[in-house]
């Protein structure tokens, strides 16, 4: 049953963790259920990632010819977790819709990027019980190597160069989506289905970043309030600046991990659980961030985690972006805000107890958010490396990356 024909939040008898005779859920039922809905005919079926007994779980089935299809599987009776709401998204299933959507405008422009599979009926999102489904394309690719962080600034810089359109579907214009200086180029009227939002949209993600902050300001202690200041000042600044800048189509979590290179040398981008329409300069700033870690490290090892300015590495993911895209004037005014916005961003949410029920009084002040926090545990990602959970970010293994640096590495990787 494709999404909509049947309510997220209703769990039908015998799904779920538990079902209504009390039995717990299984691979194979949920297995069944995905096989018929998108009548896969596999010849081996792994799972990547989760469990039936949690909220996500990711399989991977290999059909005969070769070729893979992973299909993602997430609870829709539960909320969806915080730093997604970004875009606009309220559901488990708004959020699934706008990633397919993404991934169909990038399939009908020729960007490499997994390709959706749509179940039995040809929408882009399945129902399996109390499971909503989303399908890709296996891109298949080696990991980015030592010294080829320029095709990860390439790939960047080709997505960031791709002309969109004014609005996604069923939204109106946003702070940072109309006519306006600098932001002309590259932008096409809606003549065609758009892609969803970026779950670091400026119209939503920073109003809620900025109420969350808000909302902790007066039980934070005094060591902590200068991050909390930093915190507000970078989305402030965003906020101003965000009329006057170009909007694009953006990955939202580009780092050396979401990068498979083909064996023609073109790298392909992974992993889009964040991405959407939204402002290329916050993707490229948190890429630039992003660039010094690497996949490998167990997350258990400091060296995972504390990072050090590398030039070098700077230097080649911008040659890589420049030779796609240049940075207009605005876009270089505000780049050093747009490398911390995720750490505000983020942030902001972690300064929240993750219940969501009571701010820091609950307890988070106790433990450094520079540090711990489930922001960095996640599912393994297409290709089997760290992906941060795409509804729960407490679920799932923890996270391998890191070059082995010593400065700490500043806190806000959105999760997946």
């Amino acid at each position: 049953m494709a999404a909509g024909g049947e309510p997220p939040g209703r769990v039908p008898s015998g799904w779920g963790p538990a079902g209504g005779d009390g039995r717990a859920v299984t691979d194979a039922a949920v297995v069944g259920r995905i096989l018929r809905e998108y009548r896969l005919v596999p010849a081996s079926m792994r799972r990547r990632y989760g469990s039936v007994s949690g909220t996500c779980v990711g399989y991977e089935f290999r059909e005969p010819g070769g070729g893979a299809v992973l299909v993602r599987a997430y609870r829709g009776d539960v909320p969806l977790a915080a730093h997604l709401h970004g875009g606009g998204a309220v559901s488990v299933t708004d959020w699934l819709l706008g990633c397919a959507a993404t991934l169909r405008w990038l399939a009908a422009h020729g960007y490499p990027a997994p390709r959706v599979v749509p179940v039995r009926t040809g929408e882009p999102v399945g129902v399996a019980g109390a499971w909503l489904t989303l399908a890709t394309t296996f891109v298949r690719g080696r990991a980015l190597a030592g010294g080829q962080l320029a095709l990860l600034g390439a790939a960047l810089g080709r997505l960031h160069a791709l002309a969109v359109p004014l609005a996604a579907p069923g939204t109106a214009p946003a702070p940072g989506r109309g006519a306006g200086t600098g932001r002309g180029a590259g932008v096409q009227p809606d003549a065609e289905p758009g892609p969803g939002l970026a779950s670091w949209h400026p119209a939503a993600a920073i109003p809620a970043a900025l109420g969350r902050l808000d909302a902790v300001a007066a039980l934070l202690p005094g060591e902590w309030r200068p991050l909390h200041e930093r915190f507000r000042a970078t989305l402030l600044a965003v906020q101003r600046a965000a009329d006057y800048l170009p909007i694009a189509l953006v990955h939202g979590d580009a780092w050396p991990g979401n990068v498979v290179v083909a064996a023609d040398g073109e790298a392909a981008l992974i992993d889009w659980e964040n991405g959407g329409l939204g402002l290329p300069v916050l993707d490229l700033g948190h890429c630039l961030l992003e660039s010094h870690l690497d996949s490998g490290l167990p997350a258990g090892q400091p060296a995972a985690w504390r990072i050090q300015p590398d030039p070098g590495r700077i230097a080649a993911v911008l040659d890589g972006y420049t030779s796609q895209r240049r940075l207009h004037d605005s876009e270089r005014e505000i780049l050093p805000e747009g490398i911390r916005f995720a750490s505000a961003y983020v942030g902001a949410i972690h300064f929240e107890d993750p219940s969501g029920r009571d701010p820091v009084r609950l307890g988070l002040c106790r433990r450094d958010p520079l540090r711990a926090g489930p922001h960095r545990r996640g599912p393994r990602s297409h290709h089997g490396r760290q992906a941060r959970p795409p509804a729960q970010p407490d679920r799932g293994e923890p996270g391998r990356r890191g070059p082995g640096r010593a400065a700490p590495r500043p806190a806000g990787k959105p999760v997946r």
